[in-house]
C-alpha cells in the first residue's frame, strides 16, 4: 500500500442512496487499500467519517469540507472522491511531481442524466477539482486563504471568482489516465447549470452507451 496519499471523499448526501452507494463500491473497488476519509452533511459509515451537518450545498461549503477532511489526513498528498463520479484504478496510482499544483485527471466525461437533456458524455476538458490530486499541507493554506473573508459556512457558489484563486494560488496542471473519469450529474447535484461543452458523445469506450451506463449506477 502506498503511504504518501489519502482519498478525500467529500458529500452533501443529497444523491439518491441507491445512486450513491453504487459509486461508493466502485470507489472502493477502485482505489485498494488507500486511506479514506469521507466529509459529509450525514452520518455515513464510509471509511474515517467526519459529519459536517445540514450546512448546505454551495461551493464555499465543498471546498471547506475539502479543507477538513485535508486537515484530519496526514500523508503526503490527497486526492478528491466526489459523490457522483466513477474513477478508474489508474487515478489512485497517479504520483504528483510536485506538491503547489492541483494535478487534474485527463480524460473527463461529464455524463448529463438531468431531466429533459439528452443522456451524453460531455467532454470536460479543462479537468475539475472532483478529479485532482495535490500536496495536503499546500490545499490546507490554499483553500484557507481564498476562505478567510468568509464564514466557516455559507451559500457562495463557483460562479464567485474567489474560487478561481485556489487555482491560480497553486497552479494547474494535467495527467492523462488510460481509462476516463466519469462524473455523472443527476437533478440532486450541487450545481443546477453546467457549461454546454463541445463535442458530445452518446457512447465511450470501454463505458459504452451514456443511457446503460447511467442505468448500472441509477438502479
Amino acid at each position: 500500500m502506498r503511504d504518501d496519499l489519502t482519498v478525500i471523499h467529500y458529500t452533501n448526501n443529497c444523491e439518491e442512496e441507491g445512486f450513491a452507494s453504487r459509486i461508493r463500491e466502485s470507489l472502493i473497488q477502485a482505489m485498494g487499500d488507500l486511506p479514506l476519509i469521507s466529509v459529509s452533511q450525514k452520518p455515513m459509515d464510509f471509511g474515517e467519517n467526519i459529519c459536517v451537518g445540514d450546512v448546505g450545498s454551495s461551493s464555499q461549503n465543498t471546498w471547506r469540507q475539502i479543507q477538513i477532511g485535508a486537515i484530519q489526513a496526514t500523508t503526503k498528498f490527497v486526492c478528491m472522491a466526489e459523490a457522483d463520479t466513477v474513477y478508474p484504478p489508474e487515478y489512485f496510482q497517479y504520483t504528483p511531481p510536485v506538491e503547489d499544483t492541483i494535478c487534474c485527471a485527463r480524460p473527463m466525461y461529464v455524463l448529463m442524466a438531468r431531466t429533459n437533456i439528452v443522456c451524453q458524455y460531455w467532454p470536460k476538458k479543462r479537468g475539475s477539482l472532483g478529479a485532482s490530486m495535490m500536496g495536503r499541507e499546500r490545499i490546507i493554506r490554499g483553500i484557507g486563504h481564498v476562505l478567510k473573508t468568509l464564514g466557516l459556512w455559507g451559500d457562495v457558489d463557483e460562479r464567485n471568482p474567489i474560487f478561481e484563486d485556489v487555482f491560480q494560488i497553486m497552479k494547474r496542471s494535467f495527467f492523462w489516465l488510460p481509462t476516463a473519469v466519469i462524473s455523472i450529474k443527476t437533478d440532486h447535484g450541487v450545481h443546477e447549470k453546467s457549461p454546454n461543452y463541445r463535442g458530445k458523445l452518446r457512447s465511450v469506450p470501454p463505458f459504452g452507451d451514456a443511457h446503460e451506463f447511467y442505468r448500472k449506477y441509477a438502479g
